[in-house]
């Protein structure tokens, strides 16, 4: 039972922290970390809470008193853990994403803080974990990648390149409510589960720990997106994740470095793809923010909006309407994320397998994304844009017969 109590209780002071947080921003508009409605990548229609990642940190914090506890290693490896076998890597990651975590909440809070100085503290925070953690990228599984790796320069850029890159990834694709933390929440539940099954019990205690967190910051993101994660939040989940799956590429010889690449593979391509058609527009500075993220087509071309001509109906039917329209895209990409899980799990040893289906997500993300672009949705999205567009018809009717009544 150690591990299902310790875990609820990370559980619920995650969401109690959440909870607080969302009870004190609706006391007053002035309170600072509130989002913006306005700005060409804002779907939401309602000033809504950014301080999502001090709920995240709360109950990370909450989970460093209780890992470090033996009895919630009691039920993962069989056999009680001493506390001396237990090297300690939650409390130094924790510490190392600090400088990262502190400049997206900044931001929150104020507005102001350049995506320069949030990288530049992206970059602190992975020194800081390649210094004391040893977070490196050590082997990708491609042997003329791998040869060039043995020199200390180029893997110390490569593994800044990639765990800044993915830290900053995570917070391109944290525009719909859930979409960010079900990502981390799925690729901490493939991670923790070939961790548990290898035998590395500190690293599926930092997966499993993140797992409850995310799920708790879930609880109260999605559908109704009551509080966002905001930038704080999305750079520690993408800084935890990465530096979690580094980790495990060098203590797991059996693992394929593919495998955490493809788990988190949306956030990666989605990045690249954005600095890709930013740099072709050239009027656009490459961090510049836009609504043509995968996630927002999928938005506006799947998830139907009645106009106001459509419903009659006041503000909070509206806003309503459009909570709804918003939370609709992250079921479709969960799909997506479980089947990234379900493909490592079987083949996580097999680094030509993990390549051809991340060739293959590649292919299909341009293919659909292209598709978007032209306004030519395929056939079986249109289906499902039709089944959003009768389920919020019959809502709003719902509601408006409800109005009407009193």
């Amino acid at each position: 039972m150690h591990l299902l109590t310790d875990s609820l209780l990370i559980f619920f002071a995650t969401v109690l922290a959440l909870g607080w947080i969302i009870w004190l921003s609706a006391r007053s508009t002035s309170i600072p970390g509130l989002d913006k409605d306005t700005g060409v990548q804002k779907v939401h229609a309602r000033a809504t809470s950014r301080l999502g990642g001090l709920g995240v940190m709360l109950g990370l914090a909450c989970g460093l008193a209780v890992t470090h506890s033996v009895g919630f290693l009691r039920d993962i490896n069989q056999e009680l853990v001493s506390s001396s076998s237990f090297k300690g890597i939650y409390a130094p990651l924790l510490v190392c994403a600090l400088p990262v975590f502190l400049g997206g909440l900044l931001e929150d809070l104020t507005h102001q803080i350049s995506p320069k100085v949030r990288f530049v503290l992206g970059l602190v925070s992975a020194s800081a974990a390649w210094i004391v953690l040893g977070v490196q990228v050590t082997r990708t599984g491609v042997w003329s990648i791998d040869d060039l790796l043995a020199f200390t320069v180029v893997s110390y850029l490569v593994t800044m390149l990639v765990v800044v890159g993915f830290t900053h990834a995570m917070n391109i694709i944290d525009g719909f409510h859930g979409l960010a933390g079900s990502q981390v929440a799925f690729m901490c539940l493939g991670m923790s589960i070939l961790c548990w099954h290898d035998g590395q019990v500190e690293l599926m205690t930092l997966s499993f720990t993140m797992l409850v967190v995310s799920l708790g910051f879930l609880c109260w993101n999605w559908p109704r997106g009551t509080i966002f994660l905001g930038d704080a939040g999305a750079y520690l989940l993408g800084f935890w994740v990465v530096s979690v799956g580094l980790l495990w590429v060098q203590k797991d010889a059996l693992v394929s470095p593919m495998a955490p690449v493809l788990m988190g593979a949306y956030p990666l391509i989605e990045t690249i793809w954005s600095m890709y058609r930013r740099l072709r527009s050239r009027d656009k500075w490459v961090a510049s923010p836009d609504g043509l993220h995968l996630h927002s087509l999928i938005y506006r071309r799947l998830c139907w909006m009645p106009s106001p001509m459509d419903v009659e109906a006041d503000a909070e039917l509206r806003l309503a309407l459009m909570n709804s329209r918003n939370a609709m895209v992250t079921p479709l990409f969960c799909l997506c994320f479980l089947s990234f899980d379900a493909f490592v799990l079987v083949f996580y040893q097999d680094t030509n397998a993990l390549l051809l289906g991340l060739l293959l997500f590649v292919v299909g993300y341009l293919w659909l994304f292209k598709r978007l672009v032209q306004f030519r949705t395929p056939s079986v999205f249109r289906i499902l844009s039709q089944l959003s567009k009768d389920s919020a018809k019959s809502k709003a009717l719902k509601t408006t017969n409800r109005l009407a009544k009193l």
